[in-house]
């Protein structure tokens, strides 16, 4: 006996699931810069985590305090979760980037992966080795649906969408445009598991450095119109779940703020909580089982015992 219940915020009693969420994330930022830039966010990822009775370190990667991390000790993982604000990071607890991540994911655990228009050879091999590609060329660009404010700045409605859509986005994210500002990437239709949470609309391309369309037909192929993907989830198979963005600008406190104009934080937020396990996960509880005859509970069962 026992029930399972579906976690996230429809549940009504917290309390039941809230030592299962419990996780403990470490945030790697690129400079103390970002700590000020993109400050609402990492409010949210505090307050999530202090929500279910889970800490939160934050690190600064230019002065040395990637290398300095410890990701597990005595054969037990530190963090449950990474997030990772640094771009233009290498290394990460004592390997490189790529390395560390896929071993934390491999691990079963989660992260959050957002590069730039300068990011690392590390970030891009991360990316890659989660089934996400990054593109070479410079940032997006959507002549059709840039923003009124910033012409760099592209107005991004092509959510994720179908049956298992509002397991990650609510309502409220995809009521507005999500203003987005950064390198695009594409997802292989072939990986079963890895998915687009936003994609560029029909109108969307990587520019080459001159600002038009490549010619390069892998270019073509993969990072223009809705092939282009904005913002990558993966599930994999051991549960992990990974996100990956090349939008350092989508989640700063800049855009979070044009809420009148925008689902930014909103959109960040169900984006978050989805990848670091706090929404749309099958948790049970109070597990018990016996024997039908004598009740007794036992630690080893016999084939054809009635339980």
């Amino acid at each position: 006996c026992g029930s399972v219940v579906a976690g996230g915020d429809d549940v009504g009693d917290l309390s039941a699931i809230s030592v299962g969420q419990a996780r403990n994330t470490l945030v790697l930022v690129e400079s103390e810069g970002v700590l000020e830039s993109h400050s609402k966010f990492l409010e949210m990822v505090r307050g999530n985590a202090a929500k279910y009775g889970g800490e939160v370190d934050v690190r600064v990667a230019w002065d040395g305090g990637a290398k300095e991390i410890v990701l597990s000790k005595w054969g037990r993982w530190v963090y449950d979760s990474l997030v990772l604000l640094a771009p233009e990071a290498e290394r990460l607890g004592g390997q490189s980037l790529s390395a560390a991540v896929a071993d934390f994911v491999e691990a079963g655990h989660s992260a959050i992966l957002v590069g730039s228009e300068s990011m690392s050879d590390e970030t891009r091999k991360a990316a890659a080795n989660c089934g996400v590609q990054f593109s070479d060329a410079s940032r997006v660009a959507d002549p059709f649906h840039t923003a009124a404010f910033d012409s760099e700045v592209i107005e991004a409605s092509n959510f994720l969408s179908g049956a298992g859509a509002k397991g990650v986005l609510s309502a409220r994210a995809t009521a507005r445009p999500v203003l987005w500002r950064g390198v695009g990437a594409h997802v292989a239709p072939s990986n079963p598991l890895a998915f687009s949470a936003l994609r560029g609309s029909a109108t969307a391309f990587c520019p080459t450095a001159k600002g038009a369309l490549s010619k390069k037909k892998t270019n073509l192929v993969k990072f223009t119109g809705t092939d282009l993907s904005l913002v990558s989830l993966v599930q994999a198979r051991n549960n992990a779940r990974v996100a990956v963005t090349g939008s350092m600008a989508m989640l700063s406190d800049e855009l979070f703020a044009k809420e009148d104009i925008s689902s930014n934080k909103i959109f960040a937020e169900d984006v978050t909580s989805w990848v670091l396990g706090y929404k749309s996960l099958l948790r049970s509880h109070g597990l018990a089982h016996r024997l039908t005859e004598s009740g007794e509970t036992q630690d080893v069962y016999r084939i054809k015992d009635g339980l």
